[in-house]
């Protein structure tokens, strides 16, 4: 059932939201495909049950088109989030365990409170083989916030479930309150990152990690917004769509959103090698920093970069264009390179950079601005600061 059109989720132009599902119902917990896409696995949260959608796709693209009818895997009190791992199905409840289902048939919980996991507990996630980190599982805390990593202990009985030992769990990455569910990018500059669901505030963000340690960097990009109570995230395996699951139930709409694109954003961020703001005002993946001001009003200007010292230049133009250029290492730039633009300092890149904070006058027409401080740690050359617009 396709329930499009009815409003909702902001997202970066370089995205397109292909379709909105019903499925299970009414409310949905995680989410997680067959690693071959033939289906969907579902914690259907309204309903009590782990299920299995199977998948349509279309003959020539290979993009899901619908899902069929879904059976039953097993029973589960308030299921939250998903995985299935070494046979095993896995999910998290509501009570704050971790629940599961082997391919034995063996059932088996573990008190995740116990393991040091605040409650109530959110999603799940266990690292994909192929990462930094493999097998790992990792758990988000709803009412604490933040991203757990808990050890998954086979059973000595050899039932193909698992234990988790006492005050094992470990602080993975820190988050908002709200945090739930967690997929891992296949494709783009973010490939092998996390991107994780807030069922509060409705956003789907990148916890940014490293791709040698597969650990956190600290850099989290916010990358779509509005969506109401996000739940389980993950991506079809064979085209590398993303799906975010939602706990509103059938009304107004659907409960599965299915998006298609690169995570990869449309506006540069401000960086440590590049920061340039005009009145603080910072901007996001799908926004630039917009400063609304009458002519001649007094704004503030400042930039900061790690690379003091080395040549530095910023670029004017009257407008922006959303992932006008994307570099290689996925520095954005946004100043639109195909209409008249000018240098601050000529375009020779022979100013050296210094931090710097001073007072200009809104000019009363639109003014685009974004900078560029040497770096040779990028493949460019150069970190390039968010793109600023003065209207």
């Amino acid at each position: 059932m396709s329930l499009l059109g009815q409003g909702g989720p902001v997202i970066p132009s370089g995205m397109t939201t292909v379709n909105l599902y019903a499925v299970a119902g009414p409310s949905l917990g995680g989410i997680v495909f067959d690693p071959l896409g033939g289906a969907l696995y579902v914690a259907n949260y309204g309903g009590g049950w782990i299920e299995s959608h199977p998948v349509t796709r279309d003959p020539v693209t290979g993009q899901i088109t619908g899902f069929g009818t879904p059976s039953a895997i097993a029973s589960a009190v308030l299921p939250w989030g998903l995985d299935k791992f070494a046979g095993t199905y896995i999910w998290t409840t509501y009570n704050n365990t971790l629940d599961q289902y082997a391919a034995s048939g063996a059932l088996a919980s573990e008190d995740l409170t116990v393991a040091g996991v605040p409650q109530w507990t959110g999603g799940l996630r266990i690292v994909p083989p192929g990462l930094p980190g493999a097998g790992n599982c990792y758990v988000s805390s709803y009412t604490q916030g933040s991203i757990y990593q808990i050890p998954l202990t086979p059973n000595p009985n050899g039932n193909g479930t698992f234990q988790v030992p006492p005050n094992s769990a470990t602080l993975f990455a820190t988050t908002p309150v709200g945090a739930e569910g967690m997929g891992f990018i296949p494709s783009g500059p973010y490939a092998g990152s996390i991107l994780h669901s807030n069922y509060d505030n409705g956003d789907l963000t990148v916890i940014v990690l490293d791709t040698v340690t597969g650990l956190p960097t600290g850099q989290t990009e916010t990358f779509i917004t509005n969506v109401q109570w996000p739940m389980g995230v993950d991506f079809d395996p064979l085209t590398g769509d993303l799906f975010v699951a939602t706990n509103i139930g059938l009304n107004p709409g659907g409960n599965l959103y299915h998006f298609s694109g690169t995570i990869a954003g449309d506006y540069q961020l401000n960086q440590p090698g590049a920061s340039f703001e005009v009145n603080g005002v910072q901007g996001s993946l799908v926004a630039p920093a917009l400063t609304v001001a009458p002519a001649g009003t007094p704004l503030t200007v400042a930039w900061t970069s790690t690379n003091a010292g080395l040549p530095f230049d910023v670029a004017l133009a009257i407008s922006l264009i959303p992932a006008g250029y994307v570099s290689p290492g996925a520095q954005i730039i946004n100043i639109d390179l195909g209409s008249p633009y000018n240098w601050v300092f000529g375009g020779t890149f022979t100013n050296t950079f210094a931090p710097a904070s001073f007072t200009y006058a809104a000019p009363g027409s639109s003014v685009a601005a974004q900078m560029g401080v040497v770096d040779p740690t990028y493949a460019l050359g150069v970190a390039v600061s968010q793109p600023n617009l003065i209207q």
